[in-house]
């Protein structure tokens, strides 16, 4: 077994590794691999070291260095330490603490911030860096395997979840889970403030209040945070419009860049633009990050097989990203399926639709079978923890969904440059989650937070209507308003321009409009599909434990004409080259 001197002397990590060993018959204390940027902090006549991982906020501090924990922990930390800071995380963030004898891990309670915990009867660790974990475990003696069945669900379904960890000896730790580690002991928790989001609220209007509370305290956090570059995604939907709502409520709005990509004539970008020109806001074609030229099978590397994203090369100097994600959970995502809560093959099938068919199921019976039954816990233990029936699916889709992609790309798009969302708010999920689903599906709340912040944005054009006849019609009709034509301030960032990997052809420019498709998957469809091809065919016998092989070869057809189907190609040739590398 590697000495634990060798251990850290491996290459810089983005998060600490915690571990225990288990030799002449019992488990040793724990050994604390550094990230190397930890700080002493006082807090309440104790000691700790400190650091983090991630980006996001601590009360009303950004955290994007751990220098900005010495101001930010003392001042949360006024009760029980655990639950103190449990309730004042957001973002995808996740603290790291330690006494001479006591190791903390607190992951923000939502869970955006992955902590991960490899077992085995040799070796316990955890970190909410997986690369530095399966690192730190390899070279102790360890042979972790990547995990097929992680990988079918984010074929099939888009992301994980049910299946925790693209390896198969490691696990996630649930929302609001945090853990302690000393000689005696490796202890899970909870925060307390898991039992206010379960229990109905006494007050709706009280708790709306909270979730437009914690959206103003996020903006004005990284208005104050210093950067000199300070850039929101802006689109033509909603999300980023809502962030935009309350830095014009604060009058912060001059203190951003504003950024959308793509070509000037998609409904986005065109949206977009005639939006910052009606403001008077810059637009700018430039996040602070520098993106490779695409190249297929490559965007499960970046992320050891948890996210298919194709993640930027490196990061420009002294920039923030903001960027929506989170103003889904404060709508319905799944809508009426939210009603189809009968049998738990129907609900799923309402959900993915062909996937999950019988007779067009890519999944094999046993790993379906197992799908389900992890679905139906699920299920059970949302209406046990005591939320609304009719809820259960948009919670599945913040606990599942929206952590294993929102919260994932911010935590490895921060790796590079801080990336954070500012509708990150337990109190805003809860208000979804407890809001009648007629106005859930609506998007009732969240319509009634823009007006109540900047109602001007509400009446301007969006890329497809957003305001819905429930919110009129208790809110009454809402007046819309044209862009009043002002271009904008256009700042070109040309250090970030990549030339594509392969032109488009004439054919596939036409085919990608036709079918309202990704150009660059038509662009390299071909190409994909023969490696395709022969992954399968080189592992065959693995893959048909756990999916329908005919069905599978399916994707295989030239003459595609599913944009969602072409998606599943390249996914399914993503996961398959990390997997076989």
């Amino acid at each position: 077994m590697e000495t634990f001197s060798t251990l850290s002397a491996l290459k810089l990590r983005k998060a600490p590794v915690i571990l225990r060993t288990f030799a002449d018959g019992q488990w040793g204390g724990p050994v604390y691999l550094q990230k190397g940027d930890e700080v002493t902090v006082r807090i309440r006549e104790e000691t700790y070291i400190a650091t983090f991982h991630g980006a996001g906020w601590l009360g009303d501090k950004l955290i994007t260095r751990a220098a900005d924990l010495l101001e930010a922990l003392p001042a949360v930390a006024t009760g029980e330490l655990a639950d103190s800071i449990g309730a004042n995380l957001r973002g995808s963030l996740c603290l790291y603490l330690h006494t001479h004898d006591t190791f903390h891990a607190f992951p923000d309670p939502l869970g955006a911030a992955m902590l991960y915990e490899y077992r085995s009867p040799r070796v316990w660790a955890h970190s909410s860096d997986l690369e530095a974990l399966i690192e730190a475990v390899t070279h102790l003696g360890e042979e972790p395997k990547k995990s097929l069945e992680y990988l079918v669900e984010v074929i099939a379904t888009g992301n994980g979840g049910f299946f925790p960890a693209s390896y198969e000896d490691v696990a996630t730790l649930p929302p609001f889970a945090y853990v302690s580690i000393d000689d005696m002991n490796s202890y899970q928790g909870s925060y307390h403030c898991s039992d206010a989001f379960f229990a109905r609220p006494s007050n709706i209007a009280d708790l709306f209040e909270e979730a437009r509370s914690d959206l103003i305290q996020n903006v004005r956090a990284v208005a104050a945070s210093g950067f000199g570059h300070r850039i929101s995604h802006l689109t033509g939907g909603f999300d980023s419009r809502l962030i935009l709502s309350a830095m014009m409520h604060e009058h912060l709005h001059d203190e951003f860049k504003f950024m959308c990509s793509g070509n000037t004539q998609m409904p986005d970008r065109r949206i977009a633009g005639e939006l910052c020109g009606h403001v008077g806001i810059p637009l700018t074609n430039s996040d602070g990050t520098i993106k490779r030229a695409y190249a297929p099978g490559n965007a499960m590397f970046g992320t050891f097989g948890m996210l298919r994203s194709d993640l930027p090369e490196s990061a420009l100097p002294d920039h923030v990203l903001m960027s929506g994600g989170y103003g889904e959970c404060l709508r319905s995502f799944y809508g009426a399926r939210n009603a189809v809560m009968t049998a738990p093959e129907a609900t799923l099938q309402a959900i993915h639709g062909r996937t999950f068919a019988a007779e067009s199921r890519m999944l094999g019976p046993d790993f379906y079978a197992t799908y389900v039954d992890r679905f139906k816990d699920f299920s059970a233990g949302a209406v046990s923890d005591g939320l609304p029936r009719d809820a259960v699916l948009d919670y599945m889709y913040a606990a599942k969904r929206n952590r294993y992609y929102v919260g994932l790309t911010s935590e490895y798009h921060s790796n590079m440059t801080p990336r954070v969302d500012p509708i990150y708010s337990v109190a805003a999920v809860k208000l979804g989650l407890f809001t009648p689903q007629a106005e859930r599906a609506g998007n009732v709340q969240g319509l009634k937070m823009m007006a109540s912040l900047q109602p001007e944005l509400v009446g301007l054009p969006f890329d497809s209507d957003r305001i819905t006849p429930t919110y009129e019609s208790l809110h009454g009709p809402v007046t819309r308003t044209a862009f009043n034509g002002r271009q904008p301030r256009f700042i070109q960032d040309d250090r970030i321009t990549v030339s594509p990997s392969k032109p488009a052809t004439k054919e596939q420019i036409q085919r990608a409009q036709e079918i309202k498709g990704s150009l660059l998957q038509i662009v390299h469809l071909q190409d994909v599909q023969a490696e395709l091809k022969k992954l399968l065919a080189a592992n065959r016998a693995s893959i048909s434990k756990v999916m329908d092989w005919t069905i599978v070869n399916r994707f295989l057809n030239p003459n595609l004409s599913n944009r969602n189907h072409i998606r599943t190609v390249f996914t399914m040739h993503d996961s398959l080259r990390w997997y076989t590398a």
